[in-house]
């Protein structure tokens, strides 16, 4: 009877805060640096066969080690809270295993397994940081803060990372623009914003063999700039078309998605 009690116990748990925001649900919690290594992964934003996948940029090597020896200092503090999107494995496939799925429980977050079944939304150099930091024998475990969203969609992952990095960090623009047509196939039009709409536009200007820029708009996620002679960035792009399209795509777009969330409120009453 132990035996089977004790084989049923989480790999870990933690007290959490409940927060309800606009995109939705997400939990606060804290984890050891050690256990936080082996159930998140992240997975690099790149282009497969058209389509955006992932929601990270490249990781930087030289960013990894600062964080790494930063970490072995007696004065180091990593307050800011690594963002996760649970449930998912490392190939995007959606966890319904209920054994193996994370969960809340009487605001207390299990995590049933250490297999890595969390996606690391915003805080990958720091996790690559603490591994790389871990890999010393003199390194000290300690808490985490961490956010999670449980079964948040890819397209959804991206929108946060995007939220979080475009206005706040120095992210390419065209990255970001990408990012944000993650989902362009899956949203209503009515409420795409001036920028959504310059992305679909650039899409078509970009894969149209009748298109004067067909073949020659990219974005870093690309890489390489292909094999034509001259370039033109998605932001480049995106940016001009939205001068044609409003004074402040920004403002624009806060305000559509404030408006569906009110008739979403609406609905929901």
């Amino acid at each position: 009877m132990d035996k089977k009690s004790k084989q049923q116990e989480p790999y870990y748990d933690s007290t959490t805060i409940k927060l309800e925001q606009p995109l939705g649900v997400f939990y606060v919690f804290k984890i050891p640096a050690s256990k936080l290594m082996k159930v998140t992964f992240s997975m690099a934003a790149y282009n497969q066969n058209g389509k955006l996948s992932g929601v990270q940029r490249k990781l930087k090597d030289e960013r990894i080690k600062q964080i790494a020896l930063y970490t072995g200092a007696t004065n180091a503090t990593f307050p800011s809270p690594i963002i996760l999107s649970a449930n998912f494995d490392n190939e995007g496939n959606f966890v319904d295993n209920d054994d193996l799925r994370w969960k809340v429980i009487d605001n207390k977050l299990q995590i049933p397994t250490d297999k890595p079944l969390a996606s690391i939304i915003d805080g990958q150099h720091r996790v690559e940081g603490l591994k790389e930091a871990a890999k010393s024998n003199s390194f000290e475990d300690f808490d985490v803060l961490c956010s999670v969203y449980l079964d948040l969609a890819f397209a959804q992952q991206a929108e946060v990372f995007t939220s979080i990095n475009y206005n706040q960090k120095k992210v390419d623009k065209s990255v970001a623009y990408e990012l944000f047509g993650y989902d362009l196939e899956d949203t209503d039009i009515d409420n795409w914003s001036p920028d959504t709409l310059a992305i679909y536009f650039s899409r078509i200007l970009n894969k149209d063999k009748k298109s004067p820029l067909y073949g020659h708009i990219y974005s870093s996620i690309d890489g390489d700039e292909k094999h034509h002679k001259w370039f033109l960035s998605t932001a480049c792009i995106v940016e001009s078309i939205c001068l044609l399209i409003t004074n402040d795509a920004t403002k624009d777009r806060y305000t559509i998605h404030q408006s569906v969330f009110l008739v979403l409120l609406d609905v929901k009453d």
